[in-house]
């Protein structure tokens, strides 16, 4: 009976101990380790230590979160502090009655109880791994989220990672839809979060920290091969002059906008700033403004 009895406790430890998983990251700015995400995951209760110091400056963020049969979060709370001190006191509820959250921009709801994943406005990197295993399940690998808006996922290619004994297959994926610039991941086999990647900083899974300047460098290519295959797409070169009708124009020295007027643009050159009214000579293509802007010296 004794036997049997501590047969059964430690078969109870060990299930305990399979069910509770942990995830350890290295944050990296510039070849050096400035923060780190630790992940604590126990059964569908999830706890995140995320803390940053570069400089003195950077966000401390502890997060917990419980999950639903589907692996959306049904509770989410974020607290800490921001990168410039501001505090963080954010929440996400979902239930069949529908979904309430809050922010540093107030409260907010929806009567709206399909399962949509929330986005959190101070959650830390991990995140990111949670939205692209969400993004894998759904139609499309698209996602209306809360508080609003949508997000897509698209994968890139394969590589191999080292981490100097062994390698690691993984698959880097771009997450659009959160920023201006979509959000570069890596994600292993089992679709766990690997890494994180940006030209400038990288959070990558512990032990692999040597891969940082590959990273860095496959986030630089991966951010050039978009813009040039927007440029592909969008850009217009024009052989004749160009006429921008119905703007104002900004004059920086006397911190003024002008009346509404035509620029007409010949090459790389402003030829002239023209009455409204001012007909178009024969030739040019001619652009509506529509009321807008001109900033001299911008671009992009």
């Amino acid at each position: 009976m004794r036997l049997a009895a501590a047969l059964f406790c430690l078969t109870l430890a060990a299930l305990s101990s399979a069910r509770a998983a942990t995830e350890d990251f290295t944050v990296l700015v510039g070849g050096a380790a400035v923060g780190h995400v630790k992940v604590t995951q126990d059964a569908a209760t999830i706890a995140i230590d995320f803390d940053i110091k570069n400089n003195g400056r950077g966000p401390t963020i502890a997060e917990q979160l419980s999950l639903d049969a589907s692996g959306l979060p049904s509770a989410w709370t974020i607290t800490g502090a921001t990168t410039f001190g501001s505090k963080v006191d954010e929440m996400f509820e979902r239930s069949a009655q529908g979904a309430r959250w809050r922010d540093s921009t107030g409260d907010g709801g929806a009567e709206d109880a399909s399962a949509r994943l929330y986005v959190g406005q101070n959650a830390s990197p991990w995140a990111l791994g949670l939205y692209a295993r969400a993004l894998l399940r759904a139609t499309d690998r698209k996602l209306p989220v809360y508080p609003g808006g949508e997000l897509t996922l698209s994968a890139g290619d394969a590589l191999q990672v080292s981490d100097g004994t062994a390698t690691l297959a993984v698959r880097q994926y771009a997450i659009s839809g959160l920023d201006l610039d979509p959000a570069y991941i890596l994600l292993d086999a089992e679709n766990a979060l690997f890494a994180t990647i940006s030209p400038r900083a990288v959070v990558v899974r512990k032990g692999f920290e040597g891969e940082e300047d590959r990273l860095r460098e496959l986030a630089v290519g991966l951010g050039r091969d978009r813009f040039e295959s927007i440029q592909a797409k969008t850009a217009h070169r024009y052989s004749a002059p160009v006429r921008i009708r119905n703007v104002r124009v900004f004059d920086p020295r006397g911190m003024r906008l002008s009346a509404a007027q035509s620029v007409v643009i010949h090459g790389r050159t402003i030829s002239g700033l023209q009455p409204l009214d001012s007909p178009a000579t024969p030739g040019e293509v001619t652009i509506d403004g529509e009321g807008g802007t001109l900033v001299p010296g911008l671009y992009e």
